[in-house]
């Protein structure tokens, strides 16, 4: 597609922070003006119409004022309008600098603030998600805002510290600080929130082991919240205590026995200032040898820690927190000059075990304990450490204390709770005096990656879709396990040494700073304990980031990542293996009519594109009304053997062109509370679901969003096992209790053409005691779209659908069936037993060699379904005596004729001996065809191991329900648009199936092309000038020097035959996924015809293999390498063993 921009406009000086145009502009700005402003009678910098053939449109700025703000909006002109706009952000050097997709939830129209602009020109691209691939059109109106520094608010503010400042905020100045301790504990609890009972039982964990006294000293400061709890008098603000003893409670938030020193009032305990005041307060008036700080609210990693509800949901963020921590130091210097650093920082937060964090957190503590995972209740345990203090207070070690508390958190406050959620938890004690060298290892790391970002895009694309992600199960997708992700590059890209020797390098020091950890079975294996940003969609990446994590090197290489693997139709250039939109053909479905549980929908696909992240099979229900509502998703994975032999599910997808089988169950998930049920959209993972929702007090109009996370057992469903807490602004998340009686929202996705959703307010559920719980039942009857939605590396999408009818009228709701369409039958089930798979424990006939046998049974084991075969026959009879000698079992008696499925079939009884255990059975055959004319018999029995099962009670199901259909009629009704193909054996590549193959004329039929001869591939409706590629190979030693004069071969021997001219446009390389090619791309001209020629090589031991490729310069050039040829060359895989290394020397003996 030609580039469709209209007009640019280069916008000048700025005044009253608006754009304006300078003299110099105003021929530019007067041929295009404001676009369609006038037109459509509204106040904005430009308007215009974005439909196919403008799907973007491109302006210009120049931001005069180094530290600018950049606000850019863009909105509907007409409220009803369905234009799902998107927003890209350019800066002089091409690189996507900041995107938006949409504004908030529920708002498809976006908006982008970017700050600390530099000077320099920009460019705006406004257009619609998907840009040329989108299919939505509407009016829009853009205003694009500068504001300079100068009328920015400071961002740092001198925090006041002083006595006047801390009076002023309401501190106690006492005559004379207390005595000196051995030690000070600080705990800041951040609790104006749903935390709030929460961080009262952390209060009193305190008092449990003692409180203050003269060696350790417990100072705190609690702020609490008016909505969410109403123990303890129910007082609302902030107050200072010193840390009373106080007697074990059973309740839940206990009562506290301490005395207040005084009642700071409403305070934002989400500010950095009020943390500063806190901690310089308490070191100047509560002097101690040395400290401890410990932080209780909300976490957000990266972005900070405490929030406060009541100050619209704020967060200390990380330049805030440097900020306190440094004051905090500097007080404490006041009192003992040669004081270093803080001893201990206890973070009872989630998230907070991130390498921004700690990068921070390691110029101020010796050691930290923090989770890089949610924190559930009761988190660590103050009673423990207070103890331990207090038995320890002349030489505490905290490697010894954190190992207790990580010990007690994981092994026996979490792992013994109820639940498969505790198995994804984790905790670890940090030795941040070592953190110096893991910050240098991952900034030498990404530095490595920056340094050629467009050639390692696939490794980081492909080691990100693996990694593990931390709180993935609640829908969050942006802090990944670093170790995790170092372990996936080394396994991705083996061979490029500079890159695994730094990710080796971080990996060393990562072991080096973690002094104890502990988790979950599910991640033990996994993970390295430390979180650290990368969303998985460019979409999701943060400006902030840049100005508030210390790793400078890691926040460029996520921003080069994501301008090399995004899609930029906007630059109007050639195009040589750019980022595309996915592509998806469905080959074939089945069945062709209605689909129910007992006759599940099948799709076959294949998948076109390259850099493939991952990829969903999703259900949508086509509503009355119109619209079309979201009902189910499931990701499709590879089983794999991870780094360390632990088996794992990975996205695992072909470069160019893959083909996959998926299938839907036709039953759908379903939420009740016990009184109200409704079909809802999930999350469902191994063993473990979530739901997305919100919920307030029944009092309030307050909504909070939250991920209800509940188990799952793997077949049918699960009970609420945690509630997480979501800050609106930030990624801070919090585990709560959803108080009994309050109202629980979930929300419902409305689906978009193009596969994607927008959340809207869904159904409600009066929250009960224990939760909510969950099950798979059938879907009810209706229309419905199941689609194939893949995603490329940094969130790009391609989308395709097919419309099935839902019938599961008068089917028992207990029952589910498999497919086999290879075979051409579909075997009913239980839904608690089994899918269908191969069993290789069932004796056969040695004589016969492999014999296949499919079965699904009950968890027990007890009673099965079996599919089996006999030899190829056209009587049933016969294939009743074979299947028995194929398949090792005897028949009972005659067999009887019966019906099943419309095919005549013969019923028998058998008994089967299978080492010491003795199996009886009730099977029916049937024959099917294999090829034309040519049968077989297919068997399938009901059967249960002898005294445990009773197989004559399940027969029936297997009879009434099973279903017969030709899979000769399946295959010929397959439409792929790709084939595979090889030249000698020794490739594999895929070609389209609209091209035919055209070998040298002398070859023999057989034979494989010997070097040097080259194998044409055309349209088939191909004429003289048509495009074509050509392969070949050539022995380097033999035939030519080396790979690189292969090119100039294929130049100098091929494209100048004929030619009027020829000349080299570019030479580049091309570092696919499974082989890194040198290509020349040159002009030439026949016959006063033009052509735009490739050629690519590749040399694999000692061999190089040669790619041709030329196309009509036209119009359709580019469709034709970016569509065909480019796919061709990123399937193009090399299948061959290196050689063998030679026989050592051997000296004769003498």
């Amino acid at each position: 597609m030609t580039r469709k921009v209209r007009f640019i406009l280069l916008l000048g000086v700025l005044l009253a922070g608006y754009i304006t145009f300078a003299p110099s502009d105003n021929e530019i700005f007067a041929q295009s003006g404001t676009g369609k402003c006038e037109e459509f009678n509204v106040e904005a910098d430009f308007c215009q119409t974005i439909d196919d053939e403008n799907p973007f449109w491109e302006y210009a700025f120049r931001v005069r004022n180094r530290g600018s703000l950049v606000q850019i909006d863009i909105s509907h002109i007409q409220e009803e309008s369905e234009l799902d706009t998107y927003l890209y952000l350019i800066d002089a050097g091409g690189n996507i600098v900041a995107e938006n997709d949409d504004r908030k939830r529920g708002d498809v129209t976006s908006f982008i603030e970017y700050p600390q602009a530099a000077a320099g020109v920009y460019r705006v691209i406004a257009g619609r998600y998907g840009l040329d691939e989108g299919d939505t059109v509407g009016d829009f109106k853009l205003t694009i805002r500068l504001i300079p520094p100068a009328e920015l608010a400071s961002t740092e503010v001198a925090y006041r510290v002083t006595d006047g400042g801390l009076l002023d905020a309401g501190y106690p100045l006492f005559d004379e600080p207390r005595p000196k301790a051995k030690w000070t504990i600080l705990a800041y609890y951040g609790g104006d929130n749903n935390l709030e009972p929460g961080l009262i039982n952390d209060f009193h964990e305190f008092e449990e082991a003692g409180g203050s006294n003269e060696d350790v000293r417990i100072i705190a400061l609690l702020d609490r919240s008016p909505e969410y709890d109403t123990s303890n008098d129910d007082w609302i603000g902030a107050r200072l205590y010193e840390i009373q003893s106080g007697t074990i409670s059973e309740d839940f938030p206990p009562p506290l026995s301490s005395s207040e020193i005084t009642d700071l009032g409403e305070i934002n305990t989400a500010y950095g200032e009020a943390l500063a005041q806190f901690l310089v307060w308490g070191i100047r008036y509560y002097p101690a040898e040395n400290y401890v700080i410990t932080l209780g609210s909300h976490g957000a990693g990266w972005q900070g820690v405490i929030t406060d509800d009541t100050a619209g949901k704020d967060i200390i963020t990380v330049p805030e927190l440097r900020q306190a921590f440094t004051l905090a130091l500097q007080e404490a210097q006041v009192q003992n000059p040669d004081y270093n650093k803080f001893s201990f920082l206890i973070n009872d937060a989630c998230l907070m075990s991130s390498v921004e964090f700690f990068a921070l957190a390691k110029d101020y503590f010796n050691y930290a304990l923090a989770s890089p995972e949610i924190v559930v209740d009761p988190a660590h345990d103050m009673s423990l450490f207070a103890q331990y203090m207090n038995e320890n207070p002349l030489n505490p070690d905290f490697t010894v204390v954190g190992q207790d508390l990580v010990e007690k958190y994981i092994q026996q406050d979490i792992l013994l709770r109820q639940g498969s959620g505790t198995e994804y938890l984790t905790s670890v004690v940090t030795n941040l005096q070592r953190f110096d060298s893991l910050e240098t290892a991952v900034e030498a790391f990404a530095a490595v990656v920056n340094a050629k970002p467009e050639v390692r895009s696939f490794t980081i694309g492909q080691a990100r879709a693996n990694t593990y992600v931390y709180t993935n199960f609640a829908n969050s997708n942006t802090k990944i396990d670093l170790g995790s992700f170092m372990q996936r590059v080394i396994a991705t890209a083996p061979d490029d040494t500079e890159l695994v020797d730094a990710a080796n390098k971080v990996l060393e020091e990562l072991r080096n700073v973690v002094v104890y950890a502990d988790a979950g079975e599910r991640v033990k294996d996994r993970v390295y304990y430390y979180n650290v940003f990368f969303p998985e969609k460019s979409k999701d990446f943060s400006q902030d980031y840049f100005y508030q994590t210390p790793l400078g090197e890691w926040s460029r290489m996520l921003r080069n990542y994501f301008a090399a693997v995004t899609p930029k139709p906007w630059t109007g250039d050639s195009p040589f293996h750019s980022p595309i939109a996915p592509k998806i053909n469905v080959v074939t479905r089945y069945p062709t009519e209605a689909v129910s549980i007992v006759n599940p929908f099948y799709v076959e696909t294949e998948t076109i594109g390259r850099n493939i992240a991952y990829s969903d099979l999703t259900v949508d229900l086509l509503q009355e009304d119109g619209t079309t509502t979201r009902m189910y998703y499931r990701r499709l994975l590879t089983p794999d053997i991870d780094e360390n032999g632990n088996f794992v599910q990975v996205n695992l997808w072909n470069q160019g062109v893959t083909a996959y089988l998926q299938n839907w169950s036709v039953a759908l998930p379903s939420v009740t509370n016990g009184t109200v049920t409704n079909f809802e959209y999930m999350t469902i993972g191994e063993d473990i679901a979530s739901i997305e929702g919100r919920y307030r007090l029944p009092d309030s109009q307050t909504w909070n969003d939250v991920t209800v996370t509940l188990s799952f057992d793997g077949i049918r469903g699960g009970i609420t096992q945690r509630v997480i807490n979501k800050t609106d602004g930030n990624s801070a998340l919090a585990v709560i209790e959803i108080p009994q009686g309050a109202i629980f929202q979930t929300y419902k996705y409305l689906v978009t053409e193009d596969g994607r959703v927008s959340a809207v307010e869904g159904n409600e559920y009066e929250w009960p005691q224990d939760g909510i719980s969950w099950e798979f039942v059938p879907a009810p009857n209706g229309n419905y779209n199941v689609g194939f939605l893949v995603t490329a590396f940094g969130g790009t999408t391609g989308f395709i659908k097919e419309t099935v009818t839902v019938d599961n009228d008068t089917i028992p709701v207990e029952l589910r069936a498999d497919t086999r369409p290879d075979i051409g039958v579909t075997i009913p089930r239980l839904e608690t037993w089994t899918p269908l798979a191969l069993n290789d424990v069932f004796a056969v006939n040695p004589e016969y060699g492999n014999i296949a046998v499919f079965q699904t049974s009950d968890p027990e084991q007890s009673n099965l379904f079996a599919l089996m075969f006999s030899f190829p026959t056209a009587i049933l009879e016969e294939a009743v005596q074979t299947a028995a000698s194929y398949n090792v079992f005897t028949v009972i008696g005659d067999p009887r004729p019966i019906v099943v499925d419309g095919r005549d079939a013969l019923e028998f009884d058998y008994v089967r001996q299978t080492g010491d255990v003795s199996r009886s059975g009730r099977a029916f055959v049937v024959l099917q065809e294999y090829a034309p004319g040519e049968t077989f018999g297919i068997v399938l029995a009901s059967e249960s191991i002898d005294g445990k099962g009773d197989f004559e009670a399940f027969y029936p199901t297997l009879r009434d329900y099973a279903k017969f259909f030709s899979s000769l009629d399946y295959e010929a009704s397959k439409t792929p648009l790709w084939r595979p193909e090889r030249l000698t054996g020794e490739e594999l590549y895929y070609i389209p199936t609209s091209w035919q193959r055209v070998n040298d004329p002398t070859l023999e039929e057989g034979v494989a092309p010997s070097y040097g001869m080259w194998t044409r591939y055309v349209p088939a409706d191909a004429t003289e000038n048509s495009p074509f590629l050509a392969m070949t190979r050539y022995y380097l030693i033999s035939d030519v020097d080396s790979g690189v004069n292969v090119l100039s071969n294929i130049i100098a021997g091929q494209a100048l035959v004929g030619a009027d001219s020829l000349q080299i446009i570019q030479n580049r390389t091309y570092n696919g996924r499974y082989h890194t090619w040198d290509a020349t791309i040159y002009r030439v001209v026949r016959d006063g015809l033009p052509y735009i020629g490739r050629s690519y090589t590749t040399t694999v031991y000692g061999t190089t293999y040669a790619l041709w490729a030329e196309a009509p310069e036209d119009d359709n050039t580019n469709s034709v390498y970016t569509e065909f040829i480019e796919t061709v060359v990123d399937t193009y895989k090399i299948q061959i063993q290196p050689p063998a290394e030679p026989e050592p020397e051997t000296t004769p003996e003498s």
